[in-house]
């Protein structure tokens, strides 16, 4: 197995996490996905400090970002994504709510928001905000 410098590889996997959380693939399994995907994609330099990373396939080489979302798309990856599958009203699997006092995520809402605007706006309503409002007063237990 090629040794591959400590820069590169960090390059690699900040690309990989990227793309796995756009693609919905959930936080529990980004560092197993990750590792399941990295030795297919690869860092090339390009000029002096500037490198590029992109997957090795049979297709020939692509960006990360479009090789891992047809991926997550596939009978291998759809496992692995948030609600991928799931039925019933709330489309997840008991995630919490970005929106809500107790899980207030502003990046995972922003991703939620990029991702389907509707659910955004549905589970900012349920947790008493907007989309891009102020964090929501803890309801007394």
């Amino acid at each position: 197995m090629e040794h591959i410098p400590e820069t590169q590889q960090r390059l690699i996997d900040d690309e990989l996490t990227k793309a796995l959380v756009s693609a919905g693939v959930g936080r529990e399994f980004v560092q197993a996905t990750r590792a399941m995907l990295a030795p297919m994609v690869k860092c090339i330099r390009e000029e002096r400090p500037q490198y590029r990373v992109v997957a090795d396939t049979d297709l020939g080489e692509q960006p990360v970002a479009a090789f891992v979302e047809r991926w997550a798309r596939s009978d291998e990856g759809k496992p692995f994504v948030r609600g991928a599958g799931a039925t019933g009203s709330t489309g997840g699997r008991n995630e919490p709510n970005p929106f809500s006092a107790d899980a207030w995520n502003v990046t995972e809402q922003g991703q939620v928001a990029k991702a389907d605007a509707t659910k955004a706006e549905r589970l900012a309503k349920a947790a008493g905000t907007t989309v891009g409002g102020s964090r929501p007063i803890r309801r007394a237990a």
